[in-house]
């Protein structure tokens, strides 16, 4: 599944957008990168298919998506990949027991609470190709000056799909500017955002992690709008982590 959610950057501060994107999905200004660079990454597909969401591995049996990526997938049909940076082979399949959305997903703000936990059947084992990442803390300030890293096997600016795994730097963008720059309320404190000209997550890997330093700090998220080089939204971790917290404690 591609969706995200993007937010069109005003004439004031001039983004130049893509022609002719039609229903495409993109990693804009991504290069390659090895799976050891990004061990925590996974794909969510089904079992048949090449693709269909990231995910990231937060310990050796759970892992974190959008909660859009498995709103009407059938997990018996799905399965995990981990330890490959080709999307089309390599890595180990898991299986899924079980998988949780948050509860207030899909309430009001479609984009809202868009995360989900997926638990293994059985636990992953570690290798320099498959590590967890650690989760942002409640409460972390992100410097407003800071780098995003966002990684994924999404399209890329020559309309394929990418069979090598991408990672692109954006910049961080505090709430208050993405608010002003959507001129309504839907970013909400449980989202941030990040994008600068020619790197963006447009169309790229829902599900996928955004990472600050050595932490998950964001989970892409989505909506259908097709616009190139603006600023891409993510579930906020650090605001969503009692929730991952509580179902990993609890299943």
């Amino acid at each position: 599944m591609f969706f995200f959610l993007v937010v069109q950057i005003l004439p004031w501060l001039t983004l130049t957008t893509c022609d002719d994107i039609g229903d495409t999905r993109r990693i804009i200004g991504g290069h390659l990168i090895r799976i050891e660079e990004a061990p925590y990454m996974a794909l969510y597909r089904p079992v048949n298919k090449s693709f269909h969401c990231g995910a990231s591995v937060v310990s050796d049996q759970f892992l974190v998506t959008a909660a859009h990526c498995v709103d009407k997938s059938i997990h018996g049909e799905m399965i995990v990949t981990v330890g490959t940076d080709r999307a089309l082979s390599g890595g180990e399949n898991y299986q899924i027991e079980e998988v949780v959305k948050h509860p207030q997903y899909g309430h009001g703000n479609f984009f809202d609470y868009d995360i989900a936990v997926i638990k293994l059947k059985n636990k992953l084992q570690f290798s320099d190709r498959v590590q967890p990442i650690k989760m942002a803390e409640p409460g972390l300030v992100i410097d407003d000056t800071a780098q995003l890293r966002t990684i994924g096997f999404g399209m890329t600016e020559t309309n394929y799909n990418s069979n090598e795994l991408l990672g692109t730097d954006m910049h961080y963008i505090p709430n208050n500017i993405c608010r002003a720059v959507t001129q309504d309320s839907i970013i909400t404190d449980r989202m941030l955002c990040a994008g600068q000209k020619n790197k963006s997550v447009c169309y790229g890997d829902s599900g996928g992690p955004a990472v600050y330093g050595d932490k998950l700090v964001g989970v892409t998220s989505g909506s259908d709008i097709p616009i190139c080089n603006s600023y891409s939204v993510f579930a906020r971790v650090s605001s969503l982590r009692g929730f991952v917290d509580d179902v990993i404690a609890s299943h």
